[in-house]
């Protein structure tokens, strides 16, 4: 007599005698849960450093051609040049779209103004369109098996060598199946105990294929 986990199949009735199950256990797929701070914070993704350095380089250097065009330009007597602290406020007034006070006394200040209101609606439409586009498109939920295999990010494990394995290699469910061969075409993703793979699967996009009553005895371990 003996107490083990097997599944009784044909191929094994042949050498053994299976009476009437006395347990029953539940496998499951143990996935970190998704981010929900993504869409509250969609308003600030597309500040990044490069983004920023790029428009405080667009306005110094339309600042410094301003006050270049305005220093080479001839002036009449009613006019006066324009000093670098104010072209460096025209410039972010024109950047924010909050417009200035000075008005382009030549063709070649009229150009700068133009390139620099055009950056600025250009920028804009891009931040609105950035936000609109993700808004607007539905992200998948990984709540099947059929989803975790699709998923091209999500990494696939279990304990190597453990009866989790043995159950994936021998089942005749096809999904199980692809599920087995995916962890195991890459040894990387096997883990050596079920704390490992759970603080994996906390972690990072990894599914980890652990027994239930033994992955919730190690989580409650840990919370302790």
């Amino acid at each position: 007599m003996a107490l083990e986990p097997v599944t009784a199949r044909s191929g094994r009735q042949q050498d053994m005698d299976f009476v009437f199950p006395i347990a029953e256990t539940m496998c499951n797929i143990y996935i970190r849960h998704q981010e929900t701070s993504t869409v509250r914070d969609i308003f600030l993704a597309p500040f990044s450093a490069r983004l920023l350095a790029c428009v405080l380089a667009v306005a110094f250097i339309a600042s410094l051609a301003v006050v270049t065009i305005s220093r080479v330009t001839p002036q009449c007597v009613s006019t006066r040049r324009i000093g670098y602290i104010e072209a460096l406020v025209w410039s972010t007034g024109i950047l924010c779209q909050q417009g200035g006070s000075w008005t382009p006394q030549s063709p070649a200040a009229s150009i700068i103004l133009i390139v620099c209101l055009f950056f600025a609606v250009i920028t804009y439409n891009a931040y609105a369109a950035f936000i609109t586009s993700v808004l607007s498109v539905r992200v998948a939920s990984v709540d099947t098996v059929a989803a975790v295999l699709q998923s091209p990010t999500i990494k696939i494990g279990y304990i190597r060598n453990g009866a989790d394995q043995m159950y994936l290699m021998s089942t005749k469910d096809t999904q199980l199946n692809a599920f087995y061969i995916r962890g195991y075409s890459d040894s990387e993703n096997l883990v050596s105990s079920a704390a490992e793979g759970l603080a994996r699967a906390a972690s990072q996009d990894y599914a980890f294929f652990a027994e239930q009553r033994a992955a919730r005895s190690t989580l409650r371990q840990a919370v302790q």
